[in-house]
């Protein structure tokens, strides 16, 4: 959790910076996909500890696969993220001004 913070400063302005002009829907869909992890997490928590609630060893496993979802999605971001601006990003300005 300690790292969580640095979300705040990497993924969530790297929306913004890919398409500015496009970074309301952009990130609703990064954000809206992001949010099936939230969904699918208390029913795999549920699956795991429903045998014996109280076991320390299973509960272990739960915070051990949500540390491996942070480090793999760090990883993925660290290898594949980029703040240019993509060229599908940019609104044609020239087809307004022909129309006026």
């Amino acid at each position: 959790m300690a790292c969580h913070g640095f979300t705040n400063s990497g993924d969530i302005v790297v929306v913004f910076d890919l398409a500015p002009e496009f970074a309301g829907v952009l990130f609703g869909l990064t954000n809206g996909l992001c949010s099936i992890s939230a969904i699918l997490a208390p029913y795999i928590a549920g699956i795991i500890l429903e045998k014996n609630e109280g076991d320390t060893i299973q509960w272990n496993y739960v915070f051990y696969m949500a540390s491996f979802a942070y480090f793999l999605g760090g990883v993925i971001f660290l290898l594949g993220a980029t703040a240019q601006l993509q060229p599908w990003a940019t609104i044609n300005t020239d087809k307004k001004q022909d129309n006026n």
